[in-house]
Parts: C-alpha cells; structure tokens; sequence
C-alpha cells in the first residue's frame, strides 16, 4: 500500500510540474509574440529601442524558460534578440525584421511542442 501511495503522489508531482511549466511557457509565448509583433508594427524609424528593451526582457524570461524548454531553442532566441539590438544600431531593417520574424517562429514552435499532452508529461 505505501508503494502505491508513494507512487500517486510521484505522479501528481509529474503532473503538477509539467502544467506549471506550460502555463509559463505558454505565458511567455504569449509575451514576446506580443512584443515582436510590436515591433512589427513599426516602422524601422520608430522602433527607437524596442528590440533592446526586448533583449532585456528576454534575457529576464530566458532563465526560467531554461528550466522546461531546450537550451538550443532558448540560445537561439537569445541570438536573435542580439542580432535586433544590432541591427537597430547599424540602421538595417531588414535584419531586424527578419530576427523578429524568426523568434516568432520558434516562440510559436515551442508553445506548439510543449502544449499539454501525455507525450510531455512523460
């Protein structure tokens, strides 16, 4: 009988983590596709230090991201995002637009790859 509560209560802790850490995911997609999409938006002329505000954001979200996302996905946002900030410095549009469309891309394929189901539990 102790083997089996143990082995209830393991299961609810699995669980337990594995929807927290979807809700998180989810609301950090939702956030920087907020942000990305503003600054889309823009014009290049009037993204003044929006893809610098949004590295910093990201540089904020990506520790914890760290803990149920690969690494690979959270680095390559990262780069991006410091492509932006780049790009925005140097007055070149399209690299800016381009990183932005490319986070968007990965962001959407991580909230689609950990959405909640028994594959990601496990």
């Amino acid at each position: 009988m102790k083997r089996l509560i143990a082995a209830a209560v393991i299961a609810v802790l699995v669980f337990t983590v594995s929807y927290v850490g979807m809700i998180i995911i989810n609301s950090t997609a939702k956030e920087v596709e907020e942000k990305i999409e503003e600054i889309q938006k823009l014009s290049f002329e009037d993204t003044g230090k929006k893809a610098e505000d949004f590295f910093y954001f990201w540089e904020k979200k990506r520790e914890l991201m760290a803990v149920f996302v690969n690494h690979e996905k959270i680095d390559e946002i990262g780069n991006l995002a410091a492509r932006m900030v780049s790009a925005e410095r140097s007055k070149n549009s399209t690299d800016l637009f381009e990183s932005a469309n490319e986070i968007l891309f990965i962001i959407r394929g991580i909230a689609e790859d950990e959405s909640f189901s028994l594959y990601t539990l496990l």
